[in-house]
């Protein structure tokens, strides 16, 4: 293998953080498909969804008989048959803070030290998983679209990691709407109220995050995204300090995806071709009126901070 990456070199990371349903994966896989960077899905749930006998990689094939993540975790932890995924999930949850725990951090840093310590054990791991990416995708910038904040705190304290995160927003009725929507396909975990209410403690969390100085950050909003793509992609690829190389966009709107080796994430990942971006807003036509107004106000604060109309 040529131009193997040092033990020491730098690890370039994009992480997207923000609430589901905001369009992360179509962004992670857009830059993924540059060269220099790739994209393996939401790594953080890679343990307890990806090692799922069910989950399959998204190159189509089951995530264990996949040789990318066979020679990953391979070299990384051993045999990807051998690997403990549950121990690996509990230590997680032990050890990654959620968005509650995480603004504590943030405001009260007297209590970093104590976290710092707490959690080197998966800090460990991490280190361990990303340093075997790097090494196996010839020193590529990962994109990881695990959306926490929590997990991104985590990350930024990984020696040799360079954390660059892109808190990625959308309207909070949109979202609602969304995981309504798959809840009556069976696939969403989120009500309204919920939706509502996890979206402003994520996005207040995250934008906390993106003040502290250590973090290169930056917010989109979905809608701007869509909207203007190669601008949106331009600024990513800028604030990560890539220099762009045989871009995906066949048009203004629409770009040409490749395969990428996602562990999870949702079922676009699986699609490949000319793919058009287009902006869809149908929770203005299809969301019932109390529902809207529910939203609204569970949310108003970071609504009207964000740029959203009422």
């Amino acid at each position: 293998m040529t131009n193997e990456p040092t033990q020491d070199q730098p690890i370039n990371v994009i992480y997207i953080a923000g609430w589901g349903r905001s369009g992360s994966t179509l962004l992670a896989r857009i830059l993924a498909q540059f060269d220099g960077i790739t994209h393996l899905g939401e790594l953080r749930t890679l343990w307890v969804d990806g090692f799922k006998h069910s989950n399959l990689c998204g190159c189509g094939q089951p995530l264990k008989q996949c040789g990318v993540w066979q020679a990953v975790i391979g070299s990384a932890f051993g045999d990807i048959e051998e690997i403990d995924a549950k121990a690996m999930t509990a230590l997680r949850r032990r050890q990654e803070p959620q968005s509650q725990k995480l603004l504590k951090l943030l405001m009260l840093p007297g209590q970093q030290q104590k976290f710092m310590t707490e959690s080197a054990a998966y800090r460990t791991v991490l280190a361990t998983l990303y340093r075997s990416i790097h090494r196996h995708h010839q020193g590529a910038t990962i994109v990881d679209d695990s959306l926490h904040p929590g997990y991104a705190y985590l990350l930024n304290q990984v020696a040799n990691i360079q954390l660059h995160v892109v808190h990625l927003v959308r309207d909070p009725r949109a979202t609602a709407y969304a995981w309504a929507h798959r809840q009556k396909q069976g696939l969403g975990i989120y009500q309204i109220r919920d939706s509502a209410l996890g979206w402003g403690l994520r996005n207040t969390v995250t934008e906390l995050l993106g003040w502290q100085r250590s973090v290169p950050y930056m917010r989109v909003r979905y809608e701007d995204f869509v909207q203007n793509p190669q601008a949106t992609v331009d600024a990513v690829l800028a604030l990560a300090q890539v220099t762009p190389r045989n871009s995906p966009f066949v048009g203004a709107a629409e770009v040409d995806l490749g395969v990428t080796h996602s562990a999870f994430g949702n079922s676009d990942r699986f699609n490949t071709g000319r793919t058009p971006i287009q902006f869809r807003e149908m929770w203005k036509q299809q969301m019932a009126p109390e529902e809207r107004r529910q939203v609204t106000r569970l949310t108003l604060p970071l609504l009207l901070r964000y740029g959203y109309q009422l």
